[in-house]
């Protein structure tokens, strides 16, 4: 089962649970579960992480290239 997010140019959201803003994300890990080929998310901020489940690696994709996009245009990483 798939966490329902929603992306823009500045933040992430997980349906009515939290929002992120992508200024505060460090990095990103993901991982393939093998069991049924969903993906494992983390959001690394500071000491604290929080965690989606994706269902297609292209939602991966998805948010880290808009995180890759975010701290290239506001923080030149």
């Amino acid at each position: 089962m798939s966490d329902s997010i929603t992306i823009t140019s500045s933040f992430v959201e997980k349906d009515g649970t939290w929002v992120v803003s992508f200024s505060e994300v460090d990095f990103i890990t993901w991982k393939e579960n093998y069991d049924d080929k969903s993906y494992f998310v983390k959001l690394h901020i500071g000491s604290k992480e929080t965690r989606l489940q994706l269902d297609y690696e292209e939602d991966v994709a998805e948010l880290v290239s808009a995180w890759k996009k975010y701290k290239t245009r506001y923080t030149g990483e």
